[in-house]
């Protein structure tokens, strides 16, 4: 026959997760069709029973962006964890469990959406009636420190006929360096410093008979290298320019006119009209240069001989840029024919 418990109020002893608990029950009454036939021994009593964790997950803990520190540190909040929350991960109505949790990041590089893991901890007056599945991970962003650049340097260059000043890259740069300066670089981090930069013109500066030097204005600043990707250049705040370089001449090397000649006339100049000079090598495309003045024969004596520079000069827009560089070329110089005839003395 079937048995069965009915109007019994019963209570546990209290609501905590626990094995063989006492439980008391009375007002124990039969009913069905057989009911009249039995008599109950007692309508009330203890037995025991346990009740066991109640499964709760836990979800909507946060953890902040930060700027890159080189450490794996996370600062977590757990503002997100909301009653609301809990209870739809299982915790019962007006139930109180409280959550506290901190968290690392996997490695300490800048970069977005960077996986950091949680360990949670729990308080309040029913967690232990729970038996919690964790939130094993969240998300934030490392975002690049700020850092600036200075003592940058760069050497001279010969003329090219661009603005550019070129690249220039410091390897092995750290907090301690005292060359090129990255100010805000953590201690132990290591990059490597590229610039770039540029002339206000792109002639050769003079002064006097000397080169001098020009304003080289900074046009960007990069980081490489082990740590570079966790910085970013300040570049209102780093070094503008360099002043100490310069723009040497470039050498040119000028080609003779070809075929031609003169009669020896015991002298190393040059025909009248004839400045010896026939093309540049070296020179710049769409540079303006052109030549004055007159080449000297190396010797007059007959032969082919060649032509030094004499009073040749540059000239045109571009002439300061250059310099020559070699001989001009050759010239023939004819045996002069002798008229008469030596008679006997």
């Amino acid at each position: 026959a079937a048995f069965r418990q009915v109007g019994a109020s019963a209570g546990s002893r209290g609501k905590d997760v626990g094995t063989a608990k006492d439980i008391d029950f009375s007002g124990v009454t039969l009913s069905g069709s057989d009911a009249a036939n039995y008599a109950l021994a007692a309508t009330s009593g203890t037995t025991t029973a346990s009740i066991t964790a109640k499964t709760m997950t836990v979800s909507g803990i946060t953890a902040a962006n930060k700027v890159y520190d080189a450490s794996v540190s996370a600062t977590v909040s757990t503002a997100g964890v909301t009653a609301a929350g809990l209870q739809a991960g299982g915790m019962v109505a007006n139930d109180v469990v409280t959550v506290s949790a901190s968290g690392v990041f996997n490695d300490k590089t800048a970069a977005v959406g960077k996986a950091v893991t949680l360990s949670a901890t729990y308080g309040g007056a029913d967690y232990g009636n729970y038996a919690f599945v964790d939130q094993a991970t969240t998300t934030a962003d490392i975002t690049p420190k700020s850092v600036t650049v200075t003592g940058l340097t760069w050497g001279d260059k010969v003329y090219d006929g661009l603005l550019s000043a070129g690249a220039v890259s410091t390897t092995g740069v750290t907090s301690t360096s005292n060359t090129v300066v990255v100010g805000g670089l953590i201690a132990l981090d290591t990059v490597t410093v590229n610039a770039t930069g540029n002339y206000a013109d792109k002639n050769v500066a003079y002064s006097g008979a000397s080169y001098a030097t020009k304003t080289i204005t900074v046009a960007g600043i990069t980081l490489a290298g082990t740590d570079g990707a966790n910085y970013n250049v300040d570049l209102a705040g780093s070094q503008q320019i360099y002043a100490s370089a310069k723009i040497t001449p470039k050498v040119i090397t000028l080609t003779g006119a070809a075929n031609v000649t003169k009669t020896y006339d015991g002298s190393t100049a040059l025909p009248s009209g004839v400045s010896g000079f026939g093309s540049f090598t070296g020179l710049i495309t769409n540079d303006v240069v052109a030549t004055s003045g007159q080449g000297v024969l190396a010797s007059a004596d007959a032969g082919s001989r060649a032509i030094n520079q004499g009073s040749l000069a540059l000239t045109g827009a571009d002439a300061g840029n250059y310099t020559f560089g070699g001989t001009v070329g050759n010239y023939t110089v004819s045996t002069l024919a002798l008229a008469g005839v030596l008679g006997a003395g």
